[in-house]
C-alpha cells in the first residue's frame, strides 16, 4: 500500500509463483478439494482476463459406456446417478478467450440457422428435408460444445479432481 494514499487497494504482483495447492502430474493438473486453479491462462501462463467464470464439470468412469451396448437410457440414467461433480475456474486472457469465443460462434451460428431453415422447411415446404436440415443443424452442435470445454475432468474423487487440457507454459509454472 502506498503510504501517501490510505485508500489505494493492496496490489498483488503477476510475478508470484502460482499454483497454491495446484499440482501438475505428468500432463494433468490435480486440483485438491476447497481450492481452485490459479488465475493464470491456462493455454499461455498469462494473466488472466477477470471476472474469470466458474464451471461445474461431471465426471464418471469411463466403464459405464459399455452401457451404451445395452440401451442409451439406461447408460444415461445411470450415468446421472453416479457422476461426480466439482466446480473450478479455468482462465484465459484475452486473446485465448476470443479465440475460444470465435470456435464456438463457427459451429453455433450455423447450427442455429441450420435449424431455423429446417423448422421453416417443415412448416412451409417438404417435411423430409426440414428435419435432415433441423437435425444436421442440431448434430453441429456437437463440435461447438467440444470447442467450448477446453479443460476437462480425467478423475474425481474426494481428496481432489485431476483435469487434462492446460498447456504446457501453464504446467511448468506449477510445483
Amino acid at each position: 500500500m502506498n503510504a501517501g494514499n490510505p485508500y489505494e487497494a493492496p496490489g498483488s504482483s503477476v510475478t508470484e509463483p502460482v499454483g497454491g495447492e495446484c499440482l501438475r502430474d505428468g500432463k494433468y493438473v490435480y486440483v485438491p478439494s476447497g481450492y481452485d486453479l490459479p488465475p493464470r491462462c491456462i493455454i499461455c501462463n498469462e494473466a488472466a482476463q477477470m471476472p474469470i467464470k466458474e464451471r461445474t464439470m461431471y465426471w464418471h468412469s469411463p466403464w459405464l459406456y459399455l452401457l451404451i451396448i445395452v440401451n442409451i437410457l439406461v447408460y444415461a440414467l445411470i450415468a446421472l446417478i453416479v457422476r461426480k461433480k466439482t466446480k473450478v475456474s479455468p482462465g484465459y486472457c484475452a486473446d485465448h478467450k476470443a479465440a475460444r469465443q470465435r470456435k464456438i460462434n463457427w459451429f453455433l451460428v450455423p447450427s442455429i440457422l441450420l435449424m431455423l431453415g429446417g423448422t421453416g422447411l417443415m412448416v412451409y415446404g417438404p417435411d423430409s428435408l426440414g428435419v435432415f436440415v433441423f437435425v444436421l443443424g442440431f448434430l453441429l452442435l456437437i463440435p461447438a460444445i467440444i470447442a467450448s470445454n477446453t479443460i476437462r475432468p480425467i478423475r474425481i474423487e474426494k481428496s481432489g479432481a485431476k483435469y487434462n487440457g492446460c498447456k504446457e507454459p501453464f504446467l511448468s509454472s506449477l510445483k
